[in-house]
This record gives structure tokens, sequence and C-alpha cells, in this order.
């Protein structure tokens, strides 16, 4: 796809503001939802949002897509839960998509697809029926009966109960509200004498030993808990050793060469389909931080990830160094960033805040982890993209020497002149140039116009793809999310 090239005088005017009150470009109620369903920390409070704050404002967008588009709030449940991680967010999205879909033949399929583990259900009815407490219906009262669970949703859920093993409920079935018994008799999944729903709903799984059942037994010991649990490294998925390698360097720090051993292995990473984000995640955790084994080994795979990352021509990253986006956005900007530039030998990397610096490091020299934290010790205050863009346009002049820009922040920019005139100056020297807005942040403003913004968003490994893709579709990450189907 080629961009025409435009003179400055032509550059849209923005027509909103962000949340710093700087003039900004409106995104399309998808995009918008998109960036707030990929970086949702819905446990935690971010420099802008209160976690509440930011379940309201993913449920508005949300249903005000679901107006129009209930299929694409559906497919981006299926998105977050498989490509990000993240479980609650999908169980807001399928809540909602339950109040909306007005019939649609793909609903049931939806909702036995989303489920990926049991507990799912559990989760979902919960905010289902927190969410809408009233129901329209015949009764005079119009309040919904005691455990009402729409149409789509029962038969959904029939089919996900029945993909299940009996241990696999077993294991799930604990301290849920509502508990998979519960739903089971509600939902009346069908299972002939022996099967796992008819297991369930009699009261009678079979008790298994499994890593919970172990971990809650108070009569072992930590060290005892973890020896059973690791006894045979072959059966310890590469994700169980990443998310559960804190827990072993506090409770068992003897087992821990165990984990280390599949965590640094570059065979395990590429056979499983662990994001980068997992990685990262794991990093930040306390006793792993201050355990040099256990952050080598992450720091190992987090290296051994750079063969995933893209080869990406006339490439310069704006690195985003302000203060709000201290913490996990820096984190995950600094690893994206140093990966990028360790991939591609002839890139150029400027972080900017309310100033610009050019960071000193040694890319051919130096592991990711370690050009990583260089990149998050730089601290730069304000947001002032323009400054940053300027300083490309006035150092990099060779015709067609960019073409790729990659804009890694939060879009919080509160000072400066306006982005979009220095933009199209650049596309005037290479009408090819791609501009690829990496939200690090949930946010339904951009300082790039939308027509102009090929967006990427979130954390998962899925958006080195994105790239790839971006380079003939603008709108890939959109189109990669409505290709989900529901069969």
């Amino acid at each position: 796809m080629k961009f025409k090239a435009p003179s400055s005088r032509t550059a849209p005017i923005p027509d909103t503001t962000n949340r710093e009150g700087f003039e900004a470009f409106a995104r399309t109620d998808e995009a918008a939802l998109v960036s707030a369903a990929t970086n949702s920390r819905l446990s935690k409070n971010t420099f802008y949002e209160s976690k509440d704050e930011s379940l309201a404002k993913l449920e508005k967008l949300a249903t005000q897509v679901a107006k129009t588009n209930p299929l694409f709030v559906a497919q981006l449940a299926w998105w977050v839960r498989n490509n990000d991680g993240h479980r609650t967010t999908s169980h807001v999205l399928a809540g909602i998509v339950a109040a909306t879909h007005n019939g649609a033949p793909w609903a049931s399929k939806f909702f036995n697809k989303i489920v990926y583990r049991p507990d799912d259900m559990c989760q979902i009815m919960a905010y289902i029926w927190t969410r809408y407490p009233s129901k329209k219906g015949k009764s005079t009262s119009n309040k919904r009966k005691k455990n009402w669970v729409p149409n789509a949703v029962k038969r959904g859920f029939r089919k996900a109960f029945a993909r299940f093993k009996p241990e696999t409920l077993r294991r799930y079935s604990q301290n849920q509200s509502p508990s998979l018994y519960t739903l089971a008799n509600l939902v009346h999944p069908p299972g002939a004498p022996g099967s796992a729903p008819y297991l369930l709903r009699g009261g009678n799984l079979p008790k298994v030993r499994n890593r919970e059942s172990v971990l809650a037994d108070n009569s072992m010991e930590a060290s005892e808990k973890w020896d059973e649990i690791l006894r045979d490294p072959s059966k310890v998925g590469y994700l169980m050793a990443i998310r559960n390698l804190a827990k072993v360097t506090r409770d068992a720090p003897d087992k821990l060469p165990v984990l280390l051993e599949i965590v640094s292995s570059k065979e395990r990473l590429k056979a499983t389909p662990v994001g980068l984000h997992e990685l990262v995640v794991a990093s930040v955790q306390p006793d792993v931080a201050k355990n040099r084994r256990a952050y080598s080994a992450v720091m190992t795979a987090i290296d051994n990830y750079v063969e995933l990352v893209p080869s990406v021509p006339g490439l310069v990253i704006l690195f985003d160094c302000s203060d709000s986006m201290d913490g996990l956005p820096k984190t995950f900007g600094s690893i994206f960033a140093a990966a990028l530039m360790m991939k591609n030998a002839d890139a150029s990397l400027v972080a900017f805040g309310s100033s610009t610096e050019v960071p000193r490091v040694a890319w051919d020299k130096q592991t990711v982890s370690a050009a990583a934290d260089k990149l998050a010790s730089v601290s730069l205050g304000g947001t002032n993209f323009s400054l940053a863009l300027s300083y490309v346009e006035r150092t990099i002049t060779e015709p067609n020497a960019i073409s790729n820009i990659i804009i890694l922040s939060d879009q919080e920019a509160n000072r400066g002149t306006r982005s979009s005139t220095i933009i199209r100056a650049l596309r005037a020297r290479n009408p090819n140039m791609r501009v690829y807005c990496w939200d690090l942040a949930a946010q339904q403003a951009s300082q790039v116009p939308s027509e102009e913004e090929t967006l990427i968003s979130g954390v998962s490994s899925e958006m080195f793809k994105i790239l790839e893709k971006g380079q003939s579709d603008p709108n890939a990450l959109i189109h990669e999310i409505e290709k989900i189907t529901f069969d």
C-alpha cells in the first residue's frame, strides 16, 4: 500500500485531546478497544488510571463496539486470552458479548471456544451475574430469576464441559463462585455414566494428585512439595516453569536447578507458545530479580527470543522515556526496542521525553537483557513527540533512508508542536514510509492520524508478526483479530 505524500500544509488537524489535555487524533472505536484490551492490567493501578477506571473504560468501549459489531468483541476476547494471557479481560468481554450478540449463530460456539480451562466458565458467569443483575422477561417484576444463564452461554458451556477430563474438572472445582457443580446443574452438560460431567453433577469426581493438591498439603514441607512436583522434569512444561520460578526460588531454592535448566533451554522455549511478556513478568518478580541464577536464566531466555524478531528495513525506533512510562510499560518497551535493535544492525534509536537522547549502547556487543537495562534507566521527564521526530528529520536526511518508524509509547504527549506535520514532511521523502504506534498502555487517541498509523498494541509476541504484516497492511492487527472464527 502506497501513501500519498502531501505537503505539510495538508497535515490533518487533531480532533481530540489525550489525558494530558494535549491535542491528539481520535482512534476508531475498534482500535481504541484493541488498545485497551491488549494493555489491560485490571488488577493494578496505572500512571493515569486506577484499576476500577481501567475496567470502566474497557466496559464502555466494548459495549459501544458491541452495539454494531459483537462478533469483533468476541474475536478480541479470544485474542487477548490466547495471545496476551489476559484472563480477566477475556471474561469481561465475554460477559458483554453474552448481553449483546442478539441470537447470533456463532455465539454458542464462541462460549465453547473461549473456555480455555474449566474455571473460565465460573468467572464469566460471575461477571454476567454481577454486571447484569436484571433481565427483561415475562415476569412482572422484570428481575432475572436466580441463576439465570443466557441460552448461547448455556449451549457453549455444555460443549465446553464435555472437553474436560474428570481430573481436570476436579483440579479447578475448588474455591469458585459459582462453582463448577452449580454451573453443571444449570447448563446440564450431556454425559454418560462415568463421564466427567456425570461425575461432577453427582459429586463423585475422583481425587487427583496434582500440583495444586500437593501445594495445599499442609503435612509436607515446601521443599518436599516441590521435590514431588519436579521429580520428572520431562513432565514440567515451560509455562509452568516460568510461572513458578519465583515460588521455587523463595520456598525451595535447592530445587531451583531443575527449573533453571528448563527456563534457559532454547529448544524448550521454541517448542512452547510462550509470549515475551511471560518472561518479562518473571524477570521483575522480586524473588527472581534478587536471585542471580534465576534472573540470569530468565535473561538467557529473553536473549533466545531475539531469533523470533523480524528484520525491518530502514528502521528508526522512538522510545518514550517519560515519567508516565515508568514500570511495566518501560520494562516491556525497553526489551522490545533492544530486541529490534539487536536484529537490525542498521537501525537507529532515539529516546525521548521532554528532551531527546541517543543511548550509548554497543548493540553488536550486548545481550538483549543488558541493552534493555540501559534503555530502561533513561528518564527524560515529559513527553514531546515533535521533538523526537524533528531530531530524526534533521539528522537522517538521505532520501528513502527511513522506511519504518516504530514509536514505543503510551501516547501521552504533553508538549511540543504538531507531530503530524513532521510525519508528512518525512513521508514526502519516502511515500512508502510506515509509522507504527506500538501502544504500551491503553489509549483511545494517538499523536499520529489514524489513516497514517499502523497500530501495534500490547506485549504479545504476536506483535512481531503484526510488524511484518504491517509492511503491506496498515490495519494488520485489526484484520488478524477479524480472522478468528468460531467453527
